[in-house]
Protein backbone atom coordinates (compact mmCIF):
# COMPACT_ATOMS: atom_id res chain seq x y z
CA UNK A 1 0.00 0.00 0.00
CA UNK A 2 1.36 3.20 -1.10
CA UNK A 3 2.48 5.52 2.42
CA UNK A 4 -0.75 8.10 2.73
CA UNK A 5 1.07 10.59 4.88
CA UNK A 6 0.31 14.05 3.45
CA UNK A 7 2.89 15.36 1.34
CA UNK A 8 1.69 18.43 0.13
CA UNK A 9 -0.29 21.85 1.95
CA UNK A 10 -3.20 20.34 0.08
CA UNK A 11 -2.95 17.01 1.89
CA UNK A 12 -2.24 15.14 -0.80
CA UNK A 13 -0.38 12.34 0.08
CA UNK A 14 1.61 9.54 -2.36
CA UNK A 15 -1.35 7.52 -2.49
CA UNK A 16 -3.67 10.04 -3.35
CA UNK A 17 -0.94 11.38 -6.09
CA UNK A 18 -0.75 7.68 -7.41
CA UNK A 19 -4.51 7.45 -7.81
CA UNK A 20 -4.73 10.39 -9.84
CA UNK A 21 -2.29 8.87 -12.56
CA UNK A 22 -4.04 6.30 -12.61
CA UNK A 23 -7.38 7.98 -13.17
CA UNK A 24 -5.57 10.65 -15.53
CA UNK A 25 -6.19 13.21 -13.39
CA UNK A 26 -3.89 15.84 -14.09
CA UNK A 27 -5.45 18.67 -12.42
CA UNK A 28 -4.72 16.91 -9.12
CA UNK A 29 -1.37 15.71 -10.39
CA UNK A 30 -0.51 19.54 -10.56
CA UNK A 31 -1.88 20.43 -7.83
CA UNK A 32 -0.07 18.26 -6.07
CA UNK A 33 3.30 19.78 -7.54
CA UNK A 34 1.97 23.33 -6.95
CA UNK A 35 2.12 22.33 -3.19
CA UNK A 36 5.36 20.51 -3.43
CA UNK A 37 5.04 17.37 -4.52
CA UNK A 38 8.15 16.10 -6.50
CA UNK A 39 6.99 14.34 -10.09
CA UNK A 40 9.71 11.55 -8.98
CA UNK A 41 7.70 10.80 -5.66
CA UNK A 42 7.75 7.05 -5.75
CA UNK A 43 5.08 4.74 -3.29
CA UNK A 44 5.84 2.62 -0.26
CA UNK A 45 6.91 -0.09 -3.22
CA UNK A 46 9.45 2.52 -5.42
CA UNK A 47 6.61 2.44 -7.92
CA UNK A 48 5.92 5.80 -9.50
CA UNK A 49 2.91 7.28 -11.10
CA UNK A 50 4.28 7.11 -14.54
CA UNK A 51 4.02 3.66 -13.70
CA UNK A 52 0.29 3.51 -12.55
CA UNK A 53 -0.56 6.24 -15.50
CA UNK A 54 1.14 3.46 -18.25
CA UNK A 55 -0.34 0.27 -16.56
CA UNK A 56 -4.49 1.90 -16.29
CA UNK A 57 -3.56 2.98 -20.37
CA UNK A 58 -3.06 6.87 -19.45
CA UNK A 59 -1.57 8.14 -22.38
CA UNK A 60 -2.26 11.70 -21.91
CA UNK A 61 -0.98 11.30 -18.84
CA UNK A 62 2.29 9.56 -19.37
CA UNK A 63 3.18 12.42 -21.94
CA UNK A 64 2.26 14.75 -19.07
CA UNK A 65 4.06 13.50 -16.67
CA UNK A 66 7.05 13.19 -18.64
CA UNK A 67 6.78 16.49 -19.81
CA UNK A 68 6.89 17.27 -16.06
CA UNK A 69 10.29 15.87 -16.21
CA UNK A 70 9.25 12.22 -14.36
CA UNK A 71 11.98 9.84 -14.55
CA UNK A 72 11.43 6.87 -16.92
CA UNK A 73 13.96 4.65 -15.50
CA UNK A 74 12.71 4.25 -11.99
CA UNK A 75 12.36 1.18 -10.62
CA UNK A 76 10.32 -0.56 -8.37
CA UNK A 77 11.27 -2.88 -5.45
CA UNK A 78 10.72 -5.70 -7.16
CA UNK A 79 13.24 -4.48 -10.20
CA UNK A 80 10.20 -3.65 -12.70
CA UNK A 81 9.90 -0.35 -14.58
CA UNK A 82 7.29 1.62 -16.32
CA UNK A 83 7.92 -0.27 -19.25
CA UNK A 84 6.79 -3.62 -17.70
CA UNK A 85 4.08 -1.89 -16.31
CA UNK A 86 2.97 -1.10 -19.88
CA UNK A 87 2.55 -4.23 -20.73
CA UNK A 88 -0.54 -4.65 -18.43
CA UNK A 89 -2.21 -1.68 -20.26
CA UNK A 90 -5.01 -1.77 -23.19
CA UNK A 91 -3.25 0.04 -25.26
CA UNK A 92 0.49 -0.87 -24.50
CA UNK A 93 1.68 -0.07 -28.24
CA UNK A 94 1.07 3.81 -27.52
CA UNK A 95 2.37 3.58 -24.33
CA UNK A 96 5.48 1.98 -25.13
CA UNK A 97 5.77 4.72 -27.55
CA UNK A 98 6.11 6.64 -24.89
CA UNK A 99 8.17 5.21 -22.73
CA UNK A 100 10.85 3.57 -24.80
Amino acid sequence: MANSTPSGKNGLSVEDFMLAAQRGDRDTLQQALDAGMKVDTIDAHGNSALMYAAAAGQAKTCQWLIDQGIDKATVNNWGLGVRDWSKWSSNADDIRKLVY
